[in-house]
């Protein structure tokens, strides 16, 4: 019966194989539909086989494998931008994204005293929250992440989900143009590394992982620049002029910010207006003609 050994050799090669892959798989950190933690996958080989007279069949014993939990970690962006900003504006948001891309349901802890959160530029961080109800707004439902004594983990996060984390910036009034505001969430080299407890980490928090625990880093800036900036210009002879003649003025008003200008209302009508008062001992021309929604 020297055949029958034959195929015992094809089921041992075929199962070295596929413990190769998944090996190799796990090596790699891949994160787009991992088998979750905790799987169990069952394998049986059979076989049929003649010895040119009689035909067999048999079956092995069923082997079984447990997936392991494998911990993963992202921030984003990275090198994100945000809407520009200018000096003294309050209120800036930025949001990021924190994914967890294990292969388990897991929380993330951010440090106690809003550590895990940081500025750089001329700002400053006034709120810092998860968005439980992920309405992109610091609302009453959220879980303060800045003021905290203590560390706060979040609620698990399953699989390839994810939790926003909203900061709230106020730019310095004495800020310039041409300067940026960057929030940092995080202190790590990259996303999914092995967490280090740093000084401003943002980790995963079972201790269930065959990798262990896991941190990342995302940022985001803001450029400053100048704000809604009106000139108005005034140009007139230079005098002396006669009694009786004409003086004309003539007005040019530019807006030489980096923001749109909204106007008032006056008289049911929003613009921008430009105030010009009537010198003393002069009288306003009669038959000139001036540009719509002029008052006077």
């Amino acid at each position: 019966m020297r055949l029958s050994n034959y195929p015992s050799t094809l089921i041992k090669i075929s199962l070295h194989v596929i413990a190769v892959l998944a090996i190799a798989a796990f090596m790699t950190g891949l994160t787009v539909a991992q088998t979750p933690g905790g799987t169990v996958i069952s394998n049986q080989a059979s076989a049929t086989y003649s010895d040119g007279t009689n035909s067999y069949s048999t079956v092995s014993n069923t082997v079984t494998v447990t997936v392991s939990n494998v911990s993963g970690l992202t921030i984003t962006p990275d090198a994100g931008s945000n809407p520009s900003v200018v000096a003294g504006e309050t209120g800036v948001v930025y949001n990021f994204t924190v994914t967890n891309t294990g292969n388990f349901s897991n929380q993330v802890r951010f440090l106690a005293s809003g550590a895990s959160v940081r500025v750089n530029g001329p700002g400053t961080i006034t709120r810092a929250v998860i968005d439980v109800n992920g309405d992109g707004l610091i609302d009453a439902g959220d879980t303060d992440i800045l003021t905290n004594g203590a560390a706060v983990d979040s609620a698990n996060i399953a699989q390839i989900a994810n939790i926003h984390v909203l900061v709230e910036v106020s730019v310095n009034a004495g800020a310039t143009a041409g300067q940026s505001v960057q929030v940092v969430l995080g202190d790590a080299t990259a996303d999914n590394q092995p967490a280090d407890s740093s000084a401003n980490e943002v980790q995963t928090v079972s201790a269930l992982s065959v990798n262990g625990l896991r941190e990342a880093i995302g940022d985001i800036s803001a450029a400053v620049v100048n704000d809604g900036l009106l000139r108005l210009t005034l140009t007139a002879p230079p005098g002396p002029v006669n009694l009786g003649s004409d003086i004309t003025y003539t007005w040019q008003l530019a807006n030489n910010g980096a923001r749109t200008v909204s106007g008032v209302t006056l008289n049911a009508s929003n613009q921008v207006y430009i105030i010009a008062p009537i010198p003393l001992n002069t009288a306003l021309k009669a038959g000139q003609t001036f540009p719509a929604n002029t008052l006077y």
